[in-house]
């Protein structure tokens, strides 16, 4: 049973991961018109039975082919792994039951680097920054794209750098991880990142100062920030000043309940506008807008 799976290289592949072996596929799916669906006899009103029957010719269209599987032989498990498909970069990530991570060439259909004892514990969430349409490239520079992120149930979340040769360059352990698997995510403008937690809340970290900008993303309902400066016609980030002014200080919203009542085990950035999702275990998705002033979302 594969435990994750994701797009590679711009959609021509997917990834999967299951026990020690990460394999990459190509599929060609077969997009059918109305008049194949009715020589399938497919009709969702129609019974149960003869729709799982039309279904089941109807996936037979469609076919996968795996090309190549990278087995971890030093690890049990793949925990979590990584890969940009915003652009046409070969590399991927992987990270191991055994603290270790490794860097893949798919390019090439081998291991480029292993990195042992990347935590304290067992890697469980990989990020890396995805490319967005909407922030201009002066604020997301080419070598952004050489950083990646880890998080392990040690309370630490970690940020990497490709150019040092996969080397962690920041810790952040301001959050709370000690047990669940929780979500990290880098922001589009690659400034921040967003990182949940155990404690109902979730946590934003300066990249560029290496320091928690915000201790928990409007709690409450009120989050005492001011607007980012986006363009709506052309959608793209302008002012950084006024962008790292979006997000509340730390002092301005302690105290106040979390938004979430348990773990919150995802996060995610909107790639148009400054604003986080987040989802936690209590079965609640809240959108974090800062420009709105308000948290948005229901339990």
């Amino acid at each position: 049973m594969a435990v994750s799976a994701a797009f590679f290289y711009l959609d021509k592949f997917v990834l999967t991961a299951c026990r020690n072996r990460l394999s990459m596929h190509t599929y060609l799916v077969e997009l059918l018109d109305e008049h194949a669906l009715i020589r399938h006899n497919y009709n969702p009103s129609s019974s149960s039975k003869s729709v799982k029957k039309a279904s089941a010719s109807l996936s037979t269209q469609s076919t996968t082919q795996t090309v190549h599987v990278w087995r971890h032989d030093h690890a049990h498990q793949v925990t979590a792994f990584a890969c940009l498909n915003g652009t046409l970069s070969p590399l991927v990530l992987t990270a191991c039951s055994d603290r270790s991570l490794a860097l893949l060439d798919a390019a090439q259909g081998s291991f480029m680097r292993v990195v042992p004892d990347a935590h304290a514990r067992p890697v469980r969430s990989l990020a890396v920054p995805q490319a967005s349409h909407f922030v201009s490239s002066p604020a997301l520079p080419p070598c952004a794209l050489d950083f990646f992120a880890t998080t392990a149930t040690d309370n630490t979340a970690s940020l990497w750098d490709l150019r040092a040769g996969a080397a962690k360059v920041a810790s952040f352990v301001d959050h709370v991880n000690r047990r669940e698997k929780v979500g990290v995510a880098f922001s589009p403008c690659m400034r921040f990142l967003g990182v949940g937690s155990e404690d109902g809340n979730a946590y934003m970290y300066d990249l560029r100062k290496g320091r928690e900008v915000v201790y928990t993303t409007m709690r409450a309902g009120v989050d005492h920030v001011e607007a980012c400066d986006v363009d709506e016609g052309e959608g793209r980030v302008e002012n950084e000043q006024q962008c790292t002014q979006a997000w509340a200080q730390e002092e301005e919203i302690k105290g106040l309940p979390p938004p979430h009542t348990d773990v919150v085990s995802c996060v995610a950035f909107n790639p148009l506008k400054p604003e986080l999702a987040t989802a936690s275990f209590d079965g609640g998705v809240r959108f974090h807008d800062p420009g709105a002033r308000e948290l948005r979302g229901r339990q």
